[in-house]
């Protein structure tokens, strides 16, 4: 499981073990969670396996 962060200008999901509890419990001006949403899976997929999918149908996988 891990958070929502902005790592080098671009979107990524840091675990939340290599975050400090610091971290964990730090707060915006408002009072609210800095680091407020949270991953539990991230899936990586081939641009040419998603086009296919997208192509012949997910039912095409299933072998019978």
């Amino acid at each position: 499981m891990g958070i929502h962060v902005y790592q080098n200008g671009k979107p990524t999901v840091v675990e939340y073990s290599e975050i400090t509890k610091e971290m964990a419990y730090e707060k915006d001006d408002k009072g609210y969670l800095v680091y407020d949403t949270s991953h539990m899976l991230n899936a990586v997929y081939n641009l040419d396996f998603l086009e296919y999918i997208v192509k012949e149908g997910a039912s095409r996988l299933v072998k019978e």
